[in-house]
């Protein structure tokens, strides 16, 4: 009898085990890089992301920032980040946009355009005459082009194809409580349900992960909460309120 419990139990785990991996998907283990944190405006989180940061960027001469359109807010953090990420080996020489993203505004002027995942090609040559001139290069694009989470997007075709080290910043929503996962931008599926149209299911259950486990947290109604972490050797994700 206590044989065919042992059995029953490493079955109902293994089960269980198997249930959250289809949830939540195959994700490295996040490493905290920025703690839950209240900011009073996005200068503050994008002061945060580059002085922690320091040493990665000056390892980073190709970084792939990311934001979500659908959150226009978000911007003003990647905005903020390059006005002060200008210093000896931080700044970037040459920033490229997305065409789809329409016009960014101020922050980004001087910036180069393409459809990134109609003009691939374009962009890796572009990207290689850069670092031939030894040049930085920012890309600016939709979190879903940027993350590593998605090994086929625009930046998993660019280290594929044309063996680019590049590093992602991708910035995603901050949920802070249940009900506001029904209308989350991006959902949480993984790519054998079918449901998966937008192709960002394994950054959805990211985004649905990390939520959760603040939803906790206390907030002010005059601050945005935000944090960031490392999800690969050169991928990280900044959620934002």
């Amino acid at each position: 009898m206590k044989t065919k419990a042992l059995f029953i139990l490493f079955g109902f785990l293994l089960l269980a085990g198997v249930a959250s991996t289809i949830y939540f998907g195959l994700a490295p283990k996040p490493i905290p890089k920025i703690k839950f944190s209240l900011f009073e405006e996005p200068l503050k989180l994008a002061q945060a992301i580059e002085l922690r940061l320091q040493e990665e960027l000056k390892n980073a001469p190709i970084l792939a920032f990311g934001y979500q359109p659908e959150k226009p807010e978000q911007l003003e953090i990647l905005r903020q980040f390059v006005k002060i990420n200008s210093g000896a080996g931080l700044k970037y020489d040459v920033i490229v946009a997305d065409a789809d993203l329409g016009d960014l505004g101020a922050g980004f002027e001087g910036a180069e355009k393409l459809h990134m995942k109609e003009q691939l090609e374009d962009l890796a040559k572009g990207i290689q005459a850069a670092q031939a001139a030894q040049r930085r290069v920012l890309m600016v694009m939709p979190s879903s082009f940027s993350s590593q989470l998605l090994p086929a997007n625009v930046v998993g075709q660019l280290k594929q194809k044309f063996q680019l080290s590049i590093t992602s910043f991708s910035i995603v929503e901050l949920l802070r409580s249940r009900d506001s996962e029904k209308t989350v931008t991006i959902p949480c599926f993984v790519s054998d349900t079918g449901q998966d149209v937008l192709g960002a299911g394994a950054l959805g259950c990211a985004i649905l992960q990390q939520s959760r486990a603040t939803y906790r947290k206390k907030g002010e109604p005059s601050k945005k909460a935000g944090m960031m972490d490392q999800r690969g050797l050169t991928d990280y994700l900044i959620f934002s309120e």
